[in-house]
């Protein structure tokens, strides 16, 4: 019985617990209007840090969405390119925007809709789900 509460233990501490991000707050979470049959879209908006600790953000994700992304644009060579990235750090107490030519989320194989939620996930384990609006 003891062998068996004790694997139960072990196992039960293998797992990842995921929780609501409590000092990380979301505005202005928006898409730019696109021809219905655009399939990448980018969506840009706003992170706030509450906590006294940097966060990073790792993953995004969404019901109208197969793929999303966290890019980036630099110069290089006169050119103007998009870069993935593996997080986006967002520093403690701070505020990040992602805007148009700076870092942003792009979304492959988007299904269009006037408005729909994203998850973001954070290197911490932590989440928050906000919704984008489709703006001119």
């Amino acid at each position: 019985m003891k062998q068996l509460v004790a694997f139960f233990l072990i196992l039960l501490s293998s797992f990842t617990w995921s929780s609501q991000a409590e000092h990380i707050f979301i505005e202005n979470a928006w898409m730019p209007i696109a021809p219905t049959n655009s399939t990448v879209r980018a969506v840009y908006l706003s992170i706030q840090n509450n906590s006294n600790h940097l966060a990073k953000l790792t993953k995004v994700h969404s019901p109208n969405s197969q793929t999303i992304e966290l890019h980036t644009h630099q110069h290089q060579d006169g050119m103007m390119k998009m870069r993935k990235l593996d997080y986006i750090t967002i520093p403690a107490n701070g505020k990040i925007t992602l805007k148009p030519h700076g870092d942003h989320l792009m979304l492959f194989d988007f299904h269009t809709t006037d408005n729909f939620p994203i998850t973001l996930e954070f290197a911490d384990g932590s989440h928050i789900t906000t919704t984008v609006k489709q703006t001119k």
